[in-house]
């Protein structure tokens, strides 16, 4: 079958020029033979033309001898030789045709009769020959004649035969010789056109492998990946590209100089010189291979090599892909598995398992030993629905978690899950879709936490918040019942006492109008105090508003409002501008309300007083302050400073509750901040607090 499809293969041009001008040959050859055997045709028919003349010349002199002894001008002797000799010539000239020789037979036997009687009749005596009788002379002459003309006819037949014969084969020669003369032009016109049609296409592959060549010296040179051509058999680099030039630190020059051994480290020269041995005749692929750039360094690359004939040489052209930093990230990659996977295995306060995409258990840690209680023997392979309870497995819990992570990517839930002891436990679980590069599903990472001891923590928060929540609303109630029922007996003690005041002076004496004053003041200061407890509270209780403040403005608007109280004071406010925070507006008011306030109090001995309000940084963290120059305090008491009712001062030297800066406080803690001061009697206060 493959030797059939071979020959029917399209020749190529040697093969048609062979096949067109061996067949001009062999018809030239042909015509030479039929030409020459046509020539040897035409001499021997004009030869047996010739011996056709011959025998009736033959015949002429037979009739004319017997003609002239019937007349008998010559003489008997004289007659009967020429007439033997003449017949003896026509039996050799007929001797090839057997009618002829019949006819001659006959005429030689009436020849001979016809002598014996005439020479019976000249001696006198009786003739011989019986078939002769006594017939006449003339009848005899008459029988000659008749096979003579019978003879001639014959020869004529055949001399018009032969001429015909010569006719015809004359015109087929001339009709072959034209014919294959015309078909020989033909031939060789044919092979002209091949000729010329072969001359056509080899211009044409010369352009356009003219053409590739320039293509393949822009794509070589172009080409992002170094490559380079060498020799099969001296392994000599024979070109390089503008890559591996650039890659690797060689100059063409010094690239061409070089060997393909002497690019490689010394321990692996052996190997590269069996695997040049072992090249296919088709592209190979190979590697990890090393090479060496001209600094030295040393680089991982793979090869894609492929044999061409560059020149008159038997070559490869060789690209290396530079897979040094794809190496080392896998080894990271590697290493980093490695590692999480050591983490995975140690970590004991997780279940960390895999799932294949069906849901059966693919790993197992030792964490998930610990909270399941299952050995990896014991639970890879099995489907992880038996981590849950029965009504979840009847509801299809498991197969509808893992249809969410799969459509979302990620699901996490709490609830009841089983040990393998039966007890139940609260999880924390997330299920998460694992997909390779091209987006399929190839399983699921499940992570487990135990969370039981948090889920009653919680429990016991929500409890305590319950209680906690009737516990303020008892304070709500009993702030309501202290701003209403406390405050009417307030009101009733200074009122009366300053009815008596006003109805008795003229029978009180000066102590008891001082005691009267001094329980009106008293009662005054309870209604203070009352506000401030209601203060306190209400900022414990309120709900907190965060937005953007302008800090520097509500400084500004709280030392307007002081100003309006004593404006006869002089105190110098240095203010900072610019500063912004995020919390309650309203909390923080009340922050720089009581901080100011106290700057302005505690500084109300001062002739000039100096309040300043501004920002900074206490260990990289930014913090807020307010800082005067008044009375000051002992830095040893400072932790009393923001406990309610802690005063550092008598009430005769400076009135107060001593709530405000606990009511600070309580703000700044609510905003997940600190507060502290700092300070020295008769040198000042800072007060700073963070957000």
């Amino acid at each position: 079958m493959s030797l059939s499809v071979k020959f029917m293969r399209p020749l190529n041009f040697k093969g048609q020029l062979t096949l067109v001008f061996g067949a001009a040959v062999l018809l030239l050859v042909c015509l030479g033979a039929f030409s020459y055997r046509r020539i040897v045709q035409e001499d021997a028919d004009q030869d047996w033309v010739e011996h056709t003349h011959l025998v009736l010349e033959g015949l002429d002199a037979v009739q004319l001898d017997v003609t002239t002894q019937r007349t008998g001008e010559h003489g008997y002797g004289a007659g009967e030789t020429h007439l033997r000799d003449d017949l003896a010539k026509v039996r050799l000239l007929t001797s090839d045709n057997p009618k002829q020789q019949r006819a001659m037979d006959q005429i030689e036997a009436i020849i001979a009769g016809t002598t014996t009687n005439q020479k019976h009749t000249m001696q006198g005596s009786t003739p011989r020959n019986p078939m002769v009788g006594d017939a006449s002379v003339g009848d005899t002459s008459d029988g000659i004649d008749t096979l003579l003309q019978g003879m001639r006819q014959e020869e004529q037949g055949l001399l018009a035969h032969r001429l015909e014969s010569a006719r015809i084969g004359s015109r087929r020669m001339k009709a072959l010789l034209g014919v294959g003369g015309a078909l020989a032009i033909v031939l060789l016109f044919v092979a002209g056109v091949v000729v010329e049609s072969e001359m056509r296409k080899r211009s044409r592959t010369e352009a356009e492998l003219r053409t590739a060549e320039e293509r393949y010296h822009r794509l070589f040179d172009s080409n992002p990946i170094p490559a380079w051509v060498y020799d099969l058999q001296s392994l000599a680099i024979l070109d390089i590209n503008a890559e591996a030039i650039a890659q690797y630190g060689y100059s063409r020059e010094e690239f061409l100089e070089l060997k393909i051994t002497q690019i490689r480290p010394p321990e692996d020269i052996s190997a590269v010189l069996e695997s040049t041995m072992k090249a296919p005749d088709a592209r190979q692929s190979s590697g990890p291979w090393r090479h060496i750039k001209k600094s030295g360094e040393i680089i991982d690359v793979e090869i894609k090599s492929y044999p061409l004939v560059f020149g008159d040489k038997q070559a490869r052209l060789v690209a290396a892909l530079d897979i040094t930093k794809r190496n080392r990230a896998q080894e990271e990659l590697r290493k980093s598995e490695e590692r999480f996977r050591l983490l995975v295995s140690n970590v004991k306060d997780y279940a960390i398992l895999m799932l294949d995409p069906d849901g059966h258990v693919a790993s197992w840690n030792d964490g998930a030993e610990r909270i399941k209680g299952y050995k990896a023997a014991e639970i890879v392979g099995q489907h992880f629905s038996r981590f849950y309870l029965e009504e979840d497995l009847r509801g299809g819990k498991p197969a509808w978690e893992l249809d969410v992570a799969t459509r979302e990517g990620r699901f996490e839930d709490e609830g009841w899950r089983v040990r393998k002891d039966g007890s139940r436990f609260w999880a924390n679980v997330v299920i998460t879709a694992l997909r390779d590069e091209a987006g399929q599903l190839r399983g699921f990472g499940k992570v487990t936490r135990d969370i039981t001891e948090r889920k009653r923590a919680e429990e016991e928060l929500r409890l305590r918040n319950a209680q906690l929540d009737a516990a303020n609303k008892e304070l709500e109630t009993f702030s309501y019942s202290v701003s209403h029922d406390l405050r009417a007996p307030l009101r009733s003690i200074d009122g009366f006492s300053q009815a008596l005041l006003e109805d008795c002076a003229d029978k009180l004496d000066v102590g008891e109008k001082s005691n009267l004053d001094r329980i009106r003041a008293a009662a005054r200061r309870m209604g203070l105090l009352i506000d401030d407890l209601l203060n306190l509270a209400r900022v414990a209780r309120s709900e907190m508003r965060r937005e953007r403040v302008d800090i520097s403005d509500l400084a500004r608007v709280v030392v307007a409002d002081l100003k309006k109280t004593q404006p006869e004071r002089r105190v110098e406010f240095r203010i900072e501008g610019g500063m912004e925070a995020t919390g309650d507006p309203q909390l923080l008011r009340l922050v720089y309300e009581n901080l100011i306030g106290n700057a302005w109090k505690f500084t109300s001995k001062r002739e000039f007083a100096q309040v300043e309000i501004g920002r900074s940084h206490e260990n990289g963290t930014r913090a807020y302050f307010v800082r005067d120059n008044g009375a000051g305090f002992d830095q040893a008491y400072a932790g009393k400073l923001f406990g309610a009712f802690q005063r550092l001062h008598g009430m005769t030297e400076f009135p107060g509750t001593g709530v405000g800066l606990a009511t600070v406080q309580r703000i700044i803690h609510r905003h997940g901040g600190k507060i502290w001061a700092e300070g020295a009697v008769d040198q000042g206060a800072s007060f700073y607090f963070t957000l």
